[in-house]
């Protein structure tokens, strides 16, 4: 006789645990951005999954709700109705009010978010990726590859065996390819719009958090995490504000021969505790992401569109190797060479791979502009244009020798 082992299906919590390590998985600090992008998308997503696990263990592994019964009610009774007081909702009623007589008037002090903690959580963090998400999928129509070269850059500066001169030529050389080929989207915008997309559907969706938070904590206190922890500092706690109550109170009906019994049991909720903590906390974290991200899509936008930021980025490379232009060969350079998506790249590889790997790539982006190294090299004397014209035909292209202007 052949046994066969017949494996039960899974849980809907089993299933659920399962997509959160998926989502894990998937949810890697690829350095073709920032820091605090990736605080957002990535950290952002782990501590949510973390917590999400957490909670869900509590309730469906330990006892996240224990109440207190009547004497006639035990064994199977009292499993039943804690069951039953889990799924339906609890209420809340402070210790200074009376539980009102009428039950339709319990329903307005229900606490209707415990049951949804860990899918709250789960939600949560699937929207942090999603900024993340939809710049891939833009990414993916652009021909510039931004994300294998920032990250080649990194991975260089991490290396035991760096050879960064190799690296930042292989780079500049796949970036001036990529200026010399025709593609379908433009090179000189199109990653940096989807950038500063990301980068604003990120405040987007840290405001979504703290909107979902204050919906199903239902309080309309705007700041009600900073609330919570000044009213825990003078020492009033859920007793007295009704935020993540510890006790609550459950109505249920019972029927015996020929009647309906209505009764009304004092239910300790312990899952309460934990939410209190990870609410206020991730509370506070998105509200500081949101300040941060804001002033972090400033710095971005003021460093990859001014001007002025880009000629000192230009001037301040070059001068690691022993390169003076004047301003306007900076912003000639700048204007026809890098435009928009040249400057974020190189600011990608600073923020990652470190301002002398960027610099590298720059002077090596300088010389392919130019032609020579020799061209991009100081003049130690300025050029009359009689000087000028008999000079090597490469260094006709740029503009007479002075000092730079302060920027």
């Amino acid at each position: 006789m052949v046994l066969l082992e017949i494996t039960p299906p899974p849980t809907p919590q089993s299933l659920m645990d399962a997509k959160l390590r998926t989502l894990i998985n998937k949810v890697k600090k690829e350095h073709d951005d920032d820091a605090v992008d990736r605080a957002i998308y990535a950290t952002t997503v782990y501590i949510l999954a973390f917590f999400a696990i957490l909670i869900m263990a509590k309730q469906y592994v330990g006892e996240p709700l224990q109440c207190w019964m009547p004497a006639e009610y035990t064994g199977a009774w009292e499993k039943y109705i804690e069951n039953y007081c889990f799924v339906e909702n609890t209420y809340f009623v402070n210790g200074t009010t009376n539980i009102p007589e009428n039950r339709q008037m319990r329903k307005e002090y229900e606490l209707r978010y415990y049951q949804w903690i860990p899918y709250i959580l789960s939600l949560q963090a699937v929207l942090c990726f999603a900024p993340k998400l939809i710049f891939k999928v833009l990414y993916s129509f652009s021909d510039l590859r931004v994300t294998d070269l920032v990250q080649l850059a990194y991975r260089e500066t991490k290396s035991k065996f760096s050879q960064n001169s190799k690296v930042s030529k292989m780079i500049a050389m796949r970036l001036v390819v990529k200026k010399n080929t025709k593609v379908v989207i433009a090179f000189n915008w199109y990653l940096t719009a989807i950038y500063f997309l990301m980068k604003l559907l990120l405040i987007c969706v840290i405001v979504v958090q703290l909107v979902i938070m204050n919906y199903f904590v239902a309080s309309a206190d705007v700041v009600w995490g900073f609330t919570i922890l000044w009213q825990l500092s003078q020492g009033l706690d859920w007793r007295s504000n009704g935020f993540f109550p510890r006790v609550t109170y459950c109505d249920l009906q019972t029927r015996d021969i020929g009647q309906i019994r209505q009764h009304t049991v004092q239910c300790v909720l312990m899952i309460n505790m934990f939410a209190e903590k990870i609410f206020i906390f991730m509370w506070l974290w998105f509200f500081c992401f949101l300040v941060i991200a804001q002033l972090n899509l400033l710095f971005w936008l003021y460093r990859s569109l001014a001007m002025r930021s880009k000629v000192r980025m230009v001037v301040d490379a070059l001068k690691l190797h022993n390169v003076h232009p004047n301003r306007a060969t900076v912003e000639n350079f700048i204007r026809s060479f890098l435009k928009y998506d040249g400057v974020v790249v190189l600011r990608l590889i600073d923020s990652n791979a470190g301002y002398v790997q960027m610099a590298e790539v720059l002077y090596q982006l300088w010389v392919n502009f130019y032609g020579l190294p020799t061209a991009a090299k100081t003049i130690s004397m300025p050029l009359s244009s009689a000087t000028r014209n008999d000079a090597d035909p490469l260094l006709r292209k740029m503009p007479l020798e002075d000092d730079i202007t302060k920027i």
